[in-house]
């Protein structure tokens, strides 16, 4: 079994980090191990099966083996105690705490940083977190980060305390307005722990949108693409909008977010909550209304300085699934019909369900900002309705493997579908940098394009489609028009 980390739960279940609980700490001495096992309360599964353990489990029995190895004889391992003492205190008590904790060693790095937590100032904080990076110099020696530029999980204690440190030293920076102080310190702490093991990428974010960092800012959002908070799309539209004004990616992104988490829009805007934008309440680690908030808390700022930000984004809110994202030339391509799976509107025309017939085409990719490309990708072609149907994960493939092979990274960046090069020349299409130029000469436009109604992408996976209607005899899919469909083409 793995070692506890030391911001996992503590093994002892107070709920606090072990960094701020057992970590360092001797448990108590009990007579025996049955008498110990006495005093515990059988653990109930919530099947209702009790289940008692023959003993103590793996990990608790590392814990103390390890704890058994430090003594707590040193002032400084004494401090350490106290420290841990002030964080399960609040207010007066956990202050009195950690000034004890630094009369027994001046060089204990999270004293300085409970204090910090209770300073009435950010002047204060500040004093105090440059306190406690004076004291890790003298704990762990002024060269011990060049020696050790990569977390690896072997440092001592301090070392995960000025972590701590710098990123509450950040936090006071902001405060005050020193972004870019603010900014160097998160930088720090994101460059020895690139994996961001603490998620300071959400502060750092924050720092480098205050900073006007954007292009810094819109890397971070890319490195860290998977990060679930509303921050993210949200933070991107601004950037997209910052950079390019009100264009069509900015739009794409901006529904994006308006899609992962509308309630934090609200926030934005200062509107009250209408009922029907009302999320349910998680009980789990993530909760979307409470990211909500803490997305308006770090955004608000930047979104009212950025001219025309905050209006932009009320029209879109206003216009609902009623926006349209541009407005975009039609052709006489063929209609077309994204899917998801191709259980539905794939092998059988969305319109007739006749079933369509496998064919190959060079779809015209528009990546974000302006570089066009030619994916050749397997699709399904109605040829009564021309209907060309294709799955979004042959488009993202597809689109990634044709931008790597002309030396464009397209991670992170959004693209829409123009429509495909006509057949009749397709085969001529020649390589290198006129690719481009030469796909605009012969493309044929979409000339219009269907999605699957709402309730069938919900009960995708299910087996029974026929009671899916849009009311108006069309079956699966509503008309829609080209790229104005308010979700991005991007794989989710």
């Amino acid at each position: 079994m793995s070692k506890l980390g030391r911001n996992d739960p503590c093994y002892c279940g107070s709920g606090k980090k072990y960094k701020h609980c057992c970590l360092g700490k001797t448990p108590r001495p009990v007579a025996t191990a049955d008498s110990a096992l006495a005093d515990a309360q059988p653990y109930s599964h919530p099947s209702g099966v009790p289940y008692v353990d023959d003993g103590l489990d793996e990990v608790v029995q590392d814990l103390i083996e390890e704890a058994e190895q430090r003594t707590a004889d040193t002032p400084l391992d004494r401090a350490y105690d106290l420290a841990a003492d002030a964080w399960d205190a609040v207010g007066r008590e956990r202050v009195d705490l950690a000034r004890r904790a630094l009369a027994e060693s001046p060089d204990c790095v999270d004293a300085y940083n409970a204090l910090a937590a209770e300073a009435a100032t950010p002047q204060e904080a500040i004093v105090l977190y440059e306190q406690a990076l004076a004291a890790a110099d003298r704990v762990l020696g002024t060269d011990w980060w060049q020696l050790h530029p990569i977390r690896d999980w072997t440092e001592p204690l301090a070392v995960e305390d000025v972590l701590d440190t710098r990123r509450g030293l950040a936090r006071a920076y902001m405060e005050l307005g020193r972004d870019e102080e603010a900014v160097e310190q998160l930088r720090t702490v994101m460059a020895f722990d690139p994996e961001d093991y603490d998620a300071v990428r959400y502060d750092y974010l924050e720092a480098l949108l205050r900073a006007d960092r954007d292009d810094e800012a819109m890397e971070l959002l890319h490195t860290h693409a998977a990060s679930l908070s509303a921050l993210w799309p949200y933070a991107r539209a601004l950037l997209t909008y910052r950079r390019d004004g009100d264009t069509l990616w900015a739009r794409r992104a901006l529904v994006d977010a308006l899609a992962a988490n509308p309630v934090a829009a609200v926030h934005l805007l200062g509107k009250q909550l209408p009922p029907e934008l009302a999320m349910p309440a998680e009980t789990g680690l993530f909760d979307p209304n409470v990211d909500a908030a803490g997305t308006a808390d770090r955004l608000t700022d930047v979104w009212q300085r950025t001219p025309g930000a905050m209006e932009w984004l009320q029209t879109f809110f206003d216009a609902g699934p009623d926006a349209h994202l541009d407005d975009v030339e039609r052709g006489d391509g063929p209609v077309l019909c994204l899917t998801p799976t191709d259980v539905v509107a794939y092998v059988r025309c969305p319109h007739c369900d006749r079933k369509t017939k496998p064919r190959k085409r060079d779809v015209a990719v528009l990546v974000e900002p302006d570089d066009l490309v030619v994916a050749r990708l397997s699709c399904r072609h109605c040829e009564d309705c021309n209907v060309l149907s294709i799955l979004t994960r042959d488009v993202d493939k597809g689109a990634k493997a044709v931008a790597k092979s002309r030396g464009l990274d397209i991670a992170g960046r959004d693209y829409v579908l123009l429509g495909i090069v006509d057949p009749q020349v397709a085969e001529q299409r020649p390589t290198g940098s006129q690719d481009a130029t030469w796909a605009h000469e012969h493309l044929r436009r979409w000339s219009d394009e269907i999605r699957l109604l709402e309730e069938l992408r919900e009960q995708l996976g299910l087996d029974d489609f026929d009671d899916v209607d849009d009311g108006d005899g069309e079956g699966v899919t509503d008309d829609a028009g080209v790229i104005d469909v308010p979700y991005s083409l991007r794989p989710s």
